[in-house]
């Protein structure tokens, strides 16, 4: 939408995701000579409009400060500050009905983003093999017919109100996300929900996460089954996980904490844009 900013307006630019930074990282996985030069090309072509239109706007907000950083190193006359995505924690709390339910892994996401369909194809063919009397639910709409068949999985397809996958301490969200950008709305859920969560570094941009407190962190498919064992085998254990990232959310993503970062850069002295 930025092509419709008008000359005269102050004007906010937020970027979810950094699309650029997708592509570099597509082109550095490439291995074909006349692949690497198309992604080279896709690369330049994506970074060069990001460059352009972020140098247009009075302010750039982005969800996580690598974004900014990265952004930032190549569009030098833009003023660029990361805010992350807020969340409201009193709709996203934990039910304080308990009900006795088995341990079971949760993963949600839109299947027509190619990182969540990544994700699925690790926790199908890496992960729920492993462990066939836990149940994998796959939430989510527009799963591809490719993914592997597990059959201790369920695919509940498209759920209007993300609360009722929630089962805490008993539901472990996984979130194994090893591309992309920006920041996900489905940790800030989990998070919000007390949820104990396993995710990758990757997943895990624009929040702040110690290893084995708000979050377990893993990179391969024998750390996502070691950080699975661990928290089946304590109940103690994903309760404090979970507690310590609801902490996290209340006390730093807040949507009242957000407003009032947002409107301090609003409020900042304006610069002029130039075009």
């Amino acid at each position: 939408m930025s092509q419709y900013r008008r000359r005269e307006t102050f004007s906010i630019l937020t970027i979810h995701e950094v699309l650029s930074s997708n592509a570099y990282q597509a082109f550095q996985k490439a291995r074909e000579p006349i692949e690497r030069f198309r992604l080279f090309y896709r690369w330049m072509s994506i970074l060069n409009y990001e460059i352009s239109v972020c140098n247009r706007f009075d302010r750039v907000v982005t969800m996580t400060k690598e974004d900014a950083d990265y952004l930032r190193s190549y569009a030098h006359r833009a003023e660029i500050r990361h805010i992350p995505i807020g969340i409201d924690p009193a709709y996203f709390r934990p039910s304080l009905e308990e009900i006795e339910r088995p341990v079971e892994v949760l993963f949600v996401g839109n299947f027509r983003h190619s990182p969540n369909v990544e994700a699925a194809d690790f926790l199908l063919s890496e992960i729920a093999p492993h462990f066939p009397d836990v149940q994998f639910v796959i939430a989510g709409s527009h799963v591809p017919d490719t993914l592997p068949h597990a059959p201790n999985a369920v695919f509940p397809g498209y759920i209007a109100d993300t609360r009722d996958l929630f089962h805490v301490p008993n539901t472990i969200f996984v979130a194994p996300i090893f591309s992309g950008t920006g920041q996900r709305v489905k940790l800030l859920e989990a998070f919000a929900m007390a949820s104990p969560v396993i995710t990758t570094p990757v997943g895990a941009l624009g929040f702040s996460i110690r290893n084995g407190e708000q979050a377990m962190l893993a990179n391969t498919a024998s750390e996502f089954r070691a950080a699975l064992r661990r928290l089946f085998c304590s109940y103690e254990l994903r309760v404090r996980i979970g507690n310590e990232a609801r902490r996290m959310i209340v006390d730093r993503f807040d949507w009242a904490t957000v407003g009032r970062e947002f409107l301090t850069l609003i409020e900042m002295p304006s610069r002029k844009a130039t075009f």
